[in-house]
């Protein structure tokens, strides 16, 4: 009985150190009546030729299924009517709108908080996308300054005044650049997002 008590206690006590120590994602809880993913938009490129089940590896006949954008919701208990669509910029995913590279609230939570169904949208060629239609060939280009001037965080190394961001976290938010979207790919992803929404 003893130990089951201090167990219950020393648990008790790890529980609320992490819970102290932690940055929380929620400020408040919120309930999600309905959560998914979905793709939306993209393309379909064919092969001329015949496929053959003996050589899989010949393209001829094969066909690819890309430039699709990916689009994660969550929708609150009493929602409002209009949901809120979020689309990054250049540079970025998803990710972008989730939570802060310091751990706070993104508008995602800010928004689900308020009572707002969220979208967001990794647009296609980007994030969880998936296959682009276009050949890819992709850098490791050091640009960490480039990004940190275009977000206006500040003149590399220094940040403004007031600025709340960690550098090291931030640029980790950064995803490399594939081909260019075409408005074709970006406008059926987002049509096929705002026809589900």
């Amino acid at each position: 009985m003893l130990k089951a008590k201090a167990a219950k206690v020393l648990a008790l006590m790890v529980l609320t150190f992490a819970a102290a120590t932690s940055v929380q994602a929620f400020e408040k809880p919120v309930l999600i009546a309905e959560q998914g993913s979905f793709a939306a938009g993209g393309t379909v490129v064919r092969s001329d030729g015949s496929f053959n089940y003996r050589v899989p590896s010949d393209q001829s006949g094969q066909s690819l299924h890309g430039d699709h954008a990916y689009v994660f919701y969550q929708k609150p208990a009493k929602a409002h009517k209009y949901p809120l669509v979020f689309l990054h910029g250049a540079g970025q995913s998803a990710k972008t709108w989730e939570t802060t590279p310091d751990g706070r609230d993104g508008f995602q939570n800010i928004f689900l908080g308020k009572g707002y169904s969220t979208y967001l949208i990794d647009q296609p060629r980007r994030g969880r996308a998936g296959q682009s239609t276009a050949a890819e060939n992709i850098s490791a280009a050091t640009y960490d300054q480039l990004w940190f001037s275009n977000f206006r965080l500040g003149n590399w190394p220094e940040f403004f005044e007031g600025v709340q961001f960690s550098k090291n976290q931030g640029f980790s938010f950064c995803v490399p650049g594939g081909p260019a979207h075409t408005a074709r790919s970006r406008g059926t992803g987002l049509l096929s997002c705002y026809r589900k929404a």
